[in-house]
């Protein structure tokens, strides 16, 4: 929370460093290690039943930056990727997504881009409704960092989203 509270992409940036630099982390080298490389993903995109979507290119918070300038992450990262699998990128999912970064503005900036879904960290279940709002959908987040297996089947039947939800179907704005 404090670090996405900074004003700024280059303060979060800077924090990182320094961060990294007092605990002795290799910020590339974790990434190599960590992060899969354009064959791997090529495998992946490879298999009918995976597709491959946009995040943006710095895993920014869109809703901090200029319009151009977040309009640029966007359409730049799907570039990339499509680029690199050879093949049309349709969907998005924004960076961290929740209001505060991922509101009407960005959910127009990927329309905009040429996603044709793009999906926020809000929770939520799917309704004809969100039909009208293909770049704001919500979605169930499965991380296994925060779910216990036992709760899984109500996370999946959609009960705790409308419970979060006060019982609305579409929470896009």
């Amino acid at each position: 929370d404090w670090l996405r509270a900074l004003p700024g992409e280059h303060d979060l940036a800077r924090e990182i460093e320094a961060l990294c630099t007092t605990h002795d982390v290799d910020m590339a080298a974790l990434c190599r290690s960590l992060c899969l490389s354009w064959a791997e993903v090529k495998t992946f995109a490879a298999d009918p039943l995976v597709t491959i979507g946009a995040h943006s290119v710095s895993h920014c918070n869109l809703a901090k930056l200029a319009e151009d300038i977040a309009a640029q992450e966007l359409a730049t990262s799907r570039a990339r990727i499509e680029q690199a699998l050879e093949r049309p990128v349709l969907h998005l999912a924004y960076p961290y997504g929740d209001r505060e970064a991922a509101g009407m503005r960005e959910f127009g900036l990927a329309a905009t881009a040429g996603f044709k879904t793009a999906v926020t960290t809000r929770p939520g279940m799917l309704f004809p409704d969100n039909a009208g709002q293909m770049t704001a959908l919500p979605r169930v987040s499965l991380n296994g960092n925060y779910q216990d297996p036992r709760i899984l089947p109500v996370l999946t039947s959609g009960a705790a989203t409308a419970m979060w939800n006060g019982f609305r179907r579409i929470a896009a704005a």
